[in-house]
Formats: structure tokens, C-alpha cells, sequence
């Protein structure tokens, strides 16, 4: 028994599937039918490698290898006229089952009632006090380092995530107090204002 690997590709579709090349074309169709949305009778296939057309596989009867298909072909299925027995595009057709909040909450044996009766994330009592000590002592970690910083000074700070780096000056050293800041700013927009 001889396998081949093959890229599916149709409209909405680009998956790698194992195929037994002993398999005829109509139960290839068949196998395709609930991978690609096409109905099988009106699966249109064409073989390609590296993006060259070889053939149009046509003949039902005939075997997969007849047709000279090796690993990594790309069968690509198309459907003759509005042949789709699902849109997998179209969600407005897929039937969703939708609960209000507060009738989830009442349930049990829910992930969420799992959460509440393990006090896990949101619903451990301890965690903000946790997260505050975890702060703390990243800052008493970098007491060392802050000493040797003065605001007016010019920094380059990193950012983790993507990599780029950014430029700027020393405003502020320590924990900011954001809604202080927020208050001061307000207090002097209105100032301004008048």
C-alpha cells in the first residue's frame, strides 16, 4: 500500500491529507466531500505540482496513482455551479446557542462555579495582595539599579514583545500613581480652560 501526502486546497479550504494511491477517484471524492463542502458528484479536481497544472482527474473508476500524483501535489477541488453543502464562510447559518450572563453564574459544575469554589483567578481573595508583594519586590530588586538613575537623563528602553527599541528621557523614578496623575492633569486642563 503506497500513501502520498497531498495539499487540499478549494475555496475556504488548504489542508494536507494522506492518501492511499489505490484509492479510486470516486471514494477520493467521497473523502473530500466533508473536508472541502463540495458535494462529491459535483467536485470538480485538478492536480497541480509547484503551481503547474498536470490533468483533471475525470475518471471515477480509474485509481489515484494512474494519474502520476506524488508527495506534495496540491489537488485543487472546485464545485460546478451553487454545489456548496456548506458555506463554511457564511456563519449566520451555523445554529449558536447564546445564555445570559447571570443565568451561567447559577449553574454549577461549570468552568466558572470550577474558578469560584477553587477561588481561582478572579475569585482568589489573596491575588491582589500577591501581585502587590511580587511588585514590591521587583522593586527592592532594582533599588541598585534605580539609584544610579536621575530624571532629565536619556534612556532606551526595550519592549519585549516585538523587539524595538525606544528613545526617550527620565521623567519619573519609581511606582506612578496613575490616578493622582490623572486628577493633577484634570485639575490643569481646567485651570487652562478658564
Amino acid at each position: 500500500m503506497s500513501i502520498v501526502k497531498l495539499f487540499i486546497k478549494s475555496k475556504n479550504v488548504f489542508s494536507e491529507q494522506r492518501i492511499d494511491l489505490q484509492l479510486t477517484v470516486e471514494k477520493l471524492r467521497f473523502r473530500l466531500e466533508p473536508i472541502v463542502g463540495i458535494a462529491a458528484s459535483n467536485q470538480i479536481i485538478s492536480l497541480y505540482r509547484n503551481d503547474a497544472l498536470l490533468c483533471n482527474i475525470t475518471d471515477n473508476s480509474s485509481v489515484i496513482g494512474a494519474f502520476g500524483v506524488q508527495d506534495y501535489d496540491t489537488l485543487v477541488i472546485e464545485g460546478k455551479g451553487s454545489s456548496r453543502i456548506v458555506d463554511f464562510e457564511d456563519l449566520s447559518k451555523v445554529e449558536k446557542y447564546e445564555m445570559a450572563d447571570e443565568q451561567y453564574e447559577k449553574l454549577k459544575d461549570t468552568f466558572l462555579d470550577y474558578k469560584r469554589r477553587n477561588q481561582i483567578g478572579r475569585f482568589d481573595p489573596t491575588a491582589a495582595v500577591r501581585r502587590e508583594e511580587e511588585e514590591n519586590l521587583e522593586l527592592v530588586k532594582n533599588q541598585a539599579k534605580l539609584a544610579t538613575i536621575k530624571t532629565g537623563e536619556r534612556c532606551e528602553i526595550s519592549i519585549a514583545k516585538d523587539g524595538l527599541k525606544r528613545r526617550g528621557t527620565v521623567m519619573f523614578i519609581g511606582k506612578p500613581n496613575f490616578l493622582l496623575f490623572l486628577k493633577t492633569s484634570l485639575k490643569i486642563m481646567d485651570i487652562c480652560s478658564n
